[in-house]
């Protein structure tokens, strides 16, 4: 007889009559344990090791579609969708005595499907196996749902993906319509401004030069904003110099607008093999130093690239205040998402080390088309 144990684990339990038991107390344990089989909602199959079956449960009967009077007619082997599938268990008993998988069944009618099964050998007093117990549970539906969550998710990665792209198209034309027209417009009149600022004549009050010459200081911190906003808008210096010159640009950048320390530690000159992922990767140093400056209360940051197998890696790390996995849900934390999101698409990850009071460390990876030709720096120690 069988004893189960929970709703996964199955255990010997030996029946030979103990000093003090009596042929009542042997039937009434029978009874139960034949009780706890019957009314067992999964399915147990127990089978001799060449695959006659020995009992079932009416679990069993019920998903696999057999009556009690086909069981000395079959054989375990009728059970699979694949045969293969019945040598790999054999062998694999024969190495541990247990296996807990997921497999392909066919029931009677020959319709498949999907079971969580967990199973174990039982031997005898010498070790020679005498029979296959195992318990079995569809898992089809969730299976099903698995797949459709799956392919959902995958749908919804290559519409973030078309997104990102066209709202790099649309970074683009905004950039080129700054840098075409408002910024040679605002060039112009700066000329103009300067023009009507030397002709001046010596009668002209004092007040109309200062507003002239106020007016071309204005122009000028006007312009410099708009180049400013066209290299964030669109990167050129990612196509000109590299991903690795942009990250060290992007640094200084960061240090000059946010005043928090940035030191870039070691990059390499690595080769990634579209150049969206370029880019891609460059959008994400951008949003998690600005998700430093705005959330972490860091006052030093550190970034790294570089390569670690067939991988690009960039770390960004902070001393920061860090935040607990219940804050990483907040919606406050959705450039992460954004960053895991953009990375999947790619084929890379992102992982996220930090905890309330320990700072962070930002990795996200990618992955590379060449060999890289390395230009390292010096390193300083970890935050």
């Amino acid at each position: 007889m069988v004893a189960i144990v929970g709703d996964e684990r199955l255990e010997k339990a030996s029946l030979e009559p103990a000093h003090h038991a009596t042929p009542d107390h042997l039937r009434d344990m029978e009874s139960n344990y034949r009780s706890l089989f019957e009314q067992s909602i999964d399915a147990i199959f127990i089978g001799a090791p060449d695959g006659t079956v020995i009992d079932v449960n009416q679990a069993w009967l019920d998903l696999f579609g057999y009556s009690r009077k086909d069981l000395p007619r079959i054989n375990a082997i009728d059970f699979y969708a694949n045969p293969a599938d019945r040598e790999n268990f054999l062998r694999r008993m024969a190495k541990t005595g247990f296996v807990k998988d997921e497999v392909r069944f066919r029931r009677k009618d020959g319709s498949v499907f999907d079971c969580q099964r967990t199973a174990v050998a039982r031997k005898d007093e010498s070790g020679t196996v005498v029979a296959y117990v195992s318990i079995s549970r569809d898992i089809t539906e969730r299976k099903r749902m698995e797949e459709w969550l799956a392919e959902a998710n995958r749908e919804l990665r290559e519409l973030a993906a078309r997104i990102e792209a066209a709202r790099e198209e649309e970074r683009a034309e905004v950039a080129w319509e700054l840098h075409d027209y408002v910024a040679q417009a605002l060039s112009v009149l700066k000329v103009d401004v300067a023009s009507c600022r030397s002709r001046l004549p010596e009668e002209a009050p004092a007040s109309l030069a200062r507003k002239m010459d106020g007016m071309t200081h204005l122009l000028d911190d006007t312009i410099g904003r708009l180049r400013r906003l066209y290299a964030d808008l669109v990167p050129v210096m990612l196509e000109d110099l590299g991903l690795a010159a942009t990250i060290e640009w992007q640094a200084e950048e960061f240090v000059r607008r946010s005043g928090v320390e940035c030191e870039v530690r070691r990059v390499e000159n690595l080769t990634l093999p579209r150049g969206r992922v370029a880019l891609g990767m460059f959008r994400v140093l951008q949003q998690a130093l600005d998700n430093v400056r705005r959330h972490s209360g860091a006052t030093r940051v550190t970034v790294d690239f570089t390569r670690e197998g067939g991988q690009a890696v960039l770390r960004v790390a902070d001393n920061g205040r860090g935040f607990t996995k219940h804050e990483m849900r907040k919606s406050g934390t959705l450039g992460l998402v954004g960053i895991r999101e953009r990375a999947l698409s790619w084929g890379g990850r992102m992982t996220v080390n930090t905890s309330a009071g320990a700072g962070t460390v930002l990795k996200v990876t990618a992955p590379l088309e060449d060999e890289p030709e390395v230009r390292t720096e010096p390193e300083s120690p970890d935050i």
